[in-house]
C-alpha cells in the first residue's frame, strides 16, 4: 500500500488526535471503533456508506486506514455523541454482526463518559470485550503486512495473498469392515470445520516445509477477524507460534506475552477465566519448531496436544509431515496440505504478481513452462512466491536443474539486489552477505543436530557471535527476522532472532555439514537404536559403532549428526550433495545403509550430479530393494529413479523388483515405450536385469494394442521372471503374438488383479486363468484348482474396477 503526502491527512489527523484526547467517553469510543475495524471491515464500510472514490482513495491509501475512516465517519456526520444508528445499519448490512455487538456495548459503554456502576459481570464483560479486541489488532499486524520475499519490500494482506492449496482429509479405517485407510480431498480450506471426517477436537495439519501451513493459519485467523463462516462460530481465536515458546511453559503467561500488547491491564488469571467460558479455537503453528518438545518437564503445550487441558476447544497444529507429535491422542483428524496446482500457480501469478499486467505474466509463465524442476518445486508455494517474484525482478533468471540451484540463484538475487543500490553500505553489505559466513553455518548446525533443536537465538548472542555487521545485513535484508518477547526472569523485553523460515536456515546449516564433509578424512558410522537418525560421523578410523556408542566423541575430531534424521532434515542433506562432490559420496553411502532412506537417497543423487559408477556399492543396494516411481513423486525423484535404474542395466545390477505408481503415459504403450506422465522421461529401452515389475494403474483401461506394447518392450528384458497389473482393466483375451511367445520361452509369470481376485495369464492360449487360494503371495506358485476365467468371472472383475475408477477420479484411491 503506497504512502500519501503528509499534507493530505495533516488536517483530519490533527482534528482526529484532539478527539482522542478529550477526557469524555466518546473520545474513547472513536479510539475503540478505530482498532476493532479490519482493513477488510473499512473497505466493505466505505462502499456501503457511499463514500466517494476520492475519499475511499484517501482512506484505503492511507498509513492509517483506521484513523482516517474513522475520522471521516464523524465529519460526514455517521456517527455522533448521540447517535450510531446509521453505522450499526451498515455493518449488518456488510454481515459483521459480531463487530456491531462490540461497537454497540463500546457506545453504551463510553458514550457521554457515563460508566455505570461495576459489577462482576460488568467487569468479565469488559475484560473479554477488550480481550478480544486486543487479539484482533495483534491478528490485524500479521495478517496485514506478509512480504512474500524478504528483500523485496512489496507487503500483503493475506487476502490478497492466499491461494487455495489441495487439502486432504484421512478417511480412517472404520472397525468391522474392510475399508482401507484413504485420504480424501477437501472443497476448500474451510471444509476443515465442516467436513464430517474432521470430528475430533484435535486435529493435526502436516505438510513439506513450505506448503503453506503458516499461510494457511494466516487466513483462518483473517477469517476469524472478518467474522468469516464458519469461523465465526468461535468468539475467541488463538493463534500461538510455537517457536517463539522456548521456556515458557505455561499456555496463559504465552498469550499475554506474544499476542496482548505490552501495557494490557489483563492478567494470566483474566485470560484462563475468559477461555473457560468462551468457544475457542487454538491454533499452534510449527510443532516442528517447538523449542522445548524433547524436554522431559511436561509444558502446557504438549497437554494441550494430548487432550489433558482445553478438552472442549477445537486444537489444530500444523507441523512437517515428519515431524508427527507422539503426543497426540489416536482418534486426532489428520490434514495434509499437498501444495499448489496449475490452477493456483496461474491464479497467483495474474493476482499478485502479475496484478493486471499481461506482459509480466506472459514472462513468468514462460520461465515455469521452460524449466521442469523449479515448476516441479513450486508445488510448495513458498518456492513458488520466491520464484515467481524472482523471475518478474530478474529477466536473466536461467535454467534451473537442482533445488540447490534453486536456492544459490535465490541468494544471489538477494546479492544483486543489495549491488543495485548506490549507497556505500549497500555496496559493502552485498560484499559481506557473499562472504565467509562460516561461524553462522556452525551455529546452525549445532542448533538443528543437538540434543534440544535449536532455530531461534539471543539477538545479543548472535550478534556476538558472527559480528554486529554482518548480522546487521542478515536482518537488513530480510534473511534474519527479530522479535521481541518479555523476558520474565529480567523483567524486561528482550529480542531474539530467527531465520525467515527454516528452509534458510537448513541451507547454512548444509554448507557446513558439506565443508566438514569434504575436509575430514572421516568414515560414516552408524548403529541400530530405537530411533531413526542418530549416527555419528567419526574422524576416527576403524573404530567400530559398538565402540562409539560407549565413548563420547571429541568434537574437535568428529562431526556430529545426532538428531539429523533425512526423514525430517532432508533438505540439510540435499544441500550438501549439492554443494559438495566429496561430501556427497560420503553421504550418500552413508545413508544407503539404511533401506528406509531410499527416496533421500536418490534426491541426494540429483542434488549431487556425480556418476553412479562412484557408488556402486550404493546402486547395489538401492537396486536390491523395491523401485518405486509414483506418479505424485517430484520430477527430480522421477529422473533420479531413472537414471539408477539405466545405471543398474548398464552396469548389469540386477534389479529385483520396479512398481510404476499411476505414472504410466498410456498414449505412449502401444509403441512398446514407457513414458512417465508430466516429465516427458523415458525409462529405460532395454532393463536386462530386472526381474519383476508391478504396474498399478488404479482406474485405468488398457487397450489390446497398449497391452502390446507392454509385452513388447517385457520381452526386452531377459530377466524378467515375474510381471503384475492392478486396479486396472485388462482385455478380456490377450492375443498370442511374438511377444507372448518370447516371454513363455522365459518361463514369464504374469497376473492381474483388477479389484476382486487374482487372475493368472496362460501364455499358450492367451487366456486369463482364475484359481484358489487367490492371495498375491500365491500369485506366481502354489495355484491350486486353475480354471480359465468366464464372463461371470470378467463380469465380478469389471465391476470391482469400476468401483476404483470411481474412487480414482475422485482422488480418493
Amino acid at each position: 500500500m503506497e504512502k500519501v503526502e503528509s499534507h493530505e491527512e495533516a488536517g483530519p489527523k490533527e482534528n482526529m488526535q484532539s478527539t482522542v484526547h478529550d477526557s469524555d467517553g466518546f473520545g474513547q469510543f472513536l479510539i475503540g471503533l478505530k482498532n476493532v475495524l479490519t482493513t477488510e471491515n473499512i473497505r466493505m464500510l466505505t462502499t456501503a456508506i457511499d463514500f466517494k472514490p476520492a475519499e475511499r482513495d484517501k482512506v484505503e491509501t492511507s498509513e492509517d486506514p483506521g484513523h482516517v475512516f474513522v475520522h471521516s465517519l464523524k465529519e460526514k456526520g455517521t456517527i455522533s455523541q448521540t447517535d450510531i444508528s446509521v453505522l450499526m445499519q451498515k455493518l449488518k448490512s456488510c454481515g459483521l454482526h459480531g463487530v456491531a455487538d462490540d461497537v454497540s456495548k463500546s457506545f453504551k459503554r463510553y458514550q457521554s463518559g457515563v460508566r455505570p456502576q461495576r459489577s462482576k459481570s460488568h467487569d468479565y464483560e469488559e475484560k473479554k470485550f477488550n480481550f478480544k479486541l486486543q487479539l484482533r489488532n495483534k491478528y490485524k499486524k500479521l495478517c496485514g503486512s506478509i512480504q512474500p520475499v524478504p528483500f523485496l519490500r512489496d507487503r500483503y494482506d493475506i487476502a490478497e495473498l492466499f491461494i487455495q492449496s489441495e487439502i486432504k482429509v484421512l478417511k480412517r479405517k472404520q472397525r468391522g469392515t474392510n475399508d482401507q485407510e484413504q485420504w480424501i480431498t477437501l472443497n476448500g480450506y474451510k471444509a476443515i470445520f465442516t467436513n464430517p471426517l474432521v470430528r475430533s477436537k484435535r486435529c493435526i495439519i502436516d505438510g513439506e516445509p513450505g506448503v503453506g501451513k503458516s499461510t494457511l493459519g494466516l487466513q483462518i485467523t483473517n477469517d476469524w477477524c472478518q467474522e468469516t463462516s464458519p469461523l465465526n462460530d468461535f468468539e475467541i481465536m488463538i493463534h500461538l507460534r510455537l517457536r517463539q515458546f522456548k521456556n515458557v511453559p505455561n499456555i496463559f503467561a504465552g498469550i499475554k506475552k506474544f499476542l496482548l500488547p505490552k501495557d494490557s491491564s489483563l492478567t494470566e488469571d483474566d485470560i484462563k477465566i475468559i477461555l473457560d467460558n468462551s468457544s475457542t479455537l487454538i491454533w499452534l503453528d510449527g510443532y516442528d519448531e517447538y523449542p522445548d518438545r524433547r524436554k522431559e518437564e511436561e509444558t502446557d503445550i504438549v497437554s494441550i496436544i494430548r487432550g489433558d487441558m482445553f478438552q472442549e476447544h477445537d486444537v489444530v497444529l500444523t507441523t512437517r509431515t515428519s515431524w508427527f507429535p507422539p503426543e497426540c491422542p489416536p482418534d486426532s483428524s489428520r490434514i495434509r496440505i499437498i501444495g499448489f496446482d496449475d490452477n493456483a500457480r496461474n491464479t497467483y501469478i495474474q493476482n499478485v504478481v502479475g496484478r493486471g499486467n499481461p506482459v509480466k505474466v506472459e514472462r513468468i509463465s514462460e520461465f515455469f513452462g521452460k524449466n521442469p524442476v523449479p515448476t516441479d518445486l513450486c508445488v510448495l508455494p513458498l518456492f513458488f512466491v520466491m520464484i515467481s517474484h524472482m523471475v518478474h525482478e530478474r529477466k536473466a533468471f536461467q535454467s534451473l536443474d537442482t533445488v540447490t540451484e534453486v536456492f544459490r540463484r535465490v541468494f544471489e538475487c538477494f546479492l544483486s539486489h543489495e549491488q543495485l543500490k548506490e549507497t556505500a553500505v549497500g555496496k559493502w553489505g552485498s560484499e559481506r552477505l557473499a562472504g565467509d559466513h562460516s561461524k553462522l553455518d556452525k551455529i546452525v548446525f549445532e542448533g538443528l543436530s543437538g540434543d534440544t533443536q535449536k532455530i531461534t537465538w539471543s539477538r545479543n548472542e548472535l550478534r556476538d557471535k558472527i559480528g554486529w555487521e554482518l548480522y546487521d545485513e542478515y536482518v537488513r535484508v530480510g534473511i534474519f527476522i527479530e522479535e521481541e518477547f518479555f523476558d520474565d526472569e529480567a523483567i524486561d523485553y528482550k529480542t531474539e532472532t530467527r531465520f525467515y523460515h527454516k528452509l534458510f536456515l537448513e541451507w547454512y546449516a548444509a554448507h557446513y555439514l558439506a565443508k566438514e564433509a569434504a575436509l575430514q578424512e572421516v568414515e560414516f558410522e552408524a548403529w541400530s537404536t530405537t530411533k531413526l537418525g542418530y549416527w555419528y560421523w567419526s574422524g576416527i578410523r576403524n573404530q567400530t559403532a559398538n565402540a562409539l556408542q560407549h565413548q563420547d566423541v571429541d568434537s574437535s575430531r568428529a562431526c556430529k549428526l545426532k538428531n539429523l534424521d533425512p526423514f525430517k532434515e532432508q533438505y540439510v542433506y540435499r544441500f550438501a550433495c549439492g554443494l559438495n562432490t566429496d561430501a556427497a559420496i560420503k553421504i550418500i553411502e552413508h545413508l544407503g545403509k539404511n533401506e528406509n532412506f531410499d527416496k533421500c537417497i536418490l534426491l541426494c543423487i540429483t542434488e549431487w550430479g556425480g556418476s553412479f559408477e562412484r557408488i556402486f556399492q550404493t546402486v547395489n543396494g538401492l537396486c536390491s530393494r523395491p523401485i518405486r516411481i509414483n506418479n505424485g513423486d517430484s520430477f527430480l525423484l522421477k529422473k533420479s529413479s531413472v537414471k539408477l535404474l539405466e545405471t543398474a542395466s548398464k552396469q548389469k545390477v540386477p534389479i529385483f523388483r520396479v512398481v510404476l505408481l499411476n505414472c504410466l503415459d498410456i498414449s505412449f504403450l502401444s509403441t512398446g515405450s514407457f513414458r512417465l506422465k508430466k516429465s516427458n522421461l523415458a525409462m529405460p529401452n532395454i532393463m536386462p536385469t530386472l526381474t519383476e515389475l508391478i504396474i498399478w494403474e488404479a482406474g485405468m483401461e488398457i487397450a489390446e494394442e497398449e497391452i502390446d506394447g507392454i509385452f513388447k518392450y517385457m520381452s526386452k528384458c531377459p530377466g524378467l521372471k515375474r510381471l503384475y497389473f492392478q486396479h486396472c482393466m485388462l482385455p478380456r483375451y490377450i492375443t498370442v503374438n511374438q511377444y507372448l511367445s518370447v516371454l513363455k520361452s522365459r518361463d514369464v509369470k504374469v497376473g492381474w488383479f483388477p479389484g476382486s481376485k487374482i487372475h493368472r495369464l496362460n501364455l499358450e492360449s492367451g487366456q486369463w486363468e482364475q484359481g484358489l487360494p487367490s492371495s498375491f503371495g500365491h500369485l506366481f506358485s502354489g495355484w491350486f484348482e486353475l480354471r480359465p476365467m468366464t464372463d461371470e468371472d470378467y463380469d465380478i472383475a469389471l465391476e470391482a474396477f469400476s468401483w476404483i475408477r470411481k474412487e480414482a477420479q475422485t482422488g480418493n484411491f
